[in-house]
């Protein structure tokens, strides 16, 4: 009886190490990210009161880009961004936010939207140096990537005053696409100049030689067509297209948020965090080799984008 007992009892032992093993080896030949970045979309801040018909609640936002700089100051993450519409208006709701964003630990960006200007005409010019941005445009690498940050407000009806160039060349453009009958035609919307698309066009050249891979940053989204696409959207399609180092184009501004994808590019539109009274919304994006995997805290959902073939022979 002893022997069957010992014996059982043998069986067991090595039954629960052999499990032991199989899980160790298991967890070491989990894939880990090669880095990780978060992302928060249109805050939009101010000490107003809330506009329940359109679902925005702006003095939420306060608590809960508390909450989500606490949460990624928990994590290992490479940078943060945030995509634009940080207020939703009055100069002075940037003093509110910013000390809470400085306290993020990790190196941290902005994108500027439309909202971002709804201050007054003298002020918009303080904008920019608000953020800290001398451009509104720019780019930044990690490791074997290479992020465009593209200003949507460049040529816009709200981001300079009235008597500026950039002001009318927006009232021709806007004209221009009412009369047109297409779709991308709010006033909030905006399109990038002739100068920003040179630039853009020559850091893709950098990235595309460089054997980077890259995401760009915006606050409009351009696909799939909407009435809040930047006006000059298809233009801006077409130029992705013809490099294979773009993986993905991520932004804000429509705060229900989208995904499409169209040859081998990610579209990723963000649900805006202003959106419910108490229910937190951010993103991480964990990067691996063949693919990023979108993890959604709150009204963002989880995805995985998978890099087309091409990208992978420039790294």
């Amino acid at each position: 009886k002893n022997f069957m007992k010992y014996r059982i009892l043998s069986i067991v032992l090595i039954y629960l190490i052999c499990i032991c093993i199989i899980k160790s080896t298991l967890a070491e030949n989990v894939e880990k990210p090669e880095f990780s970045f978060g992302v928060i979309a249109d805050v939009q801040y101010c000490d107003c009161d809330d506009a329940y018909e359109e679902n925005k609640y702006f003095r939420s936002s306060l608590k809960k880009l508390t909450e989500c700089v606490q949460d990624f100051n928990s994590k290992d993450l490479a940078f943060v961004i945030q995509l634009g519409d940080f207020i939703e208006q009055d100069l002075s709701s940037f003093d509110d936010l910013l000390p809470i964003y400085q306290q993020l630990k990790m190196p941290k960006y902005h994108v500027l939207g439309n909202h971002d200007f709804s201050v007054t005409g003298e002020e918009k010019k303080k904008v920019l140096k608000k953020l800290g941005l001398k451009k509104g445009y720019y780019d930044f690498t990690y490791q074997s990537w290479r992020f465009i940050v593209l200003n949507g407000t460049d040529i816009s009806l709200y981001a300079t005053s009235r008597d500026s160039d950039k002001f009318k060349k927006a009232e021709v453009i806007f004209q221009d696409l009412k009369e047109g009958g297409f779709p991308s035609t709010l006033a909030v919307n905006g399109a990038l100049s002739k100068k920003q698309i040179a630039w853009m066009k020559d850091t893709l050249d950098k990235a595309s030689n460089s054997g980077e891979k890259v995401i760009l940053f915006c606050h409009h989204p351009i696909f799939p067509q909407s009435e809040f696409n930047l006006w000059n959207n298809t233009e801006l399609i077409n130029i992705f297209e013809s490099y294979d180092c773009v993986v993905a184009y991520m932004n804000g501004h429509n705060h229900l948020g989208s995904y499409e994808t169209k040859n081998g590019i990610h579209y990723l539109t963000f649900q805006g965090m202003l959106l419910t009274p108490d229910k937190n919304t951010y993103s991480i994006i964990e990067v691996y080799k063949e693919h990023l995997k979108v993890v959604g805290y709150g009204r963002v959902p989880s995805r995985v984008l998978h890099i087309k073939q091409v990208n992978l022979l420039n790294k």
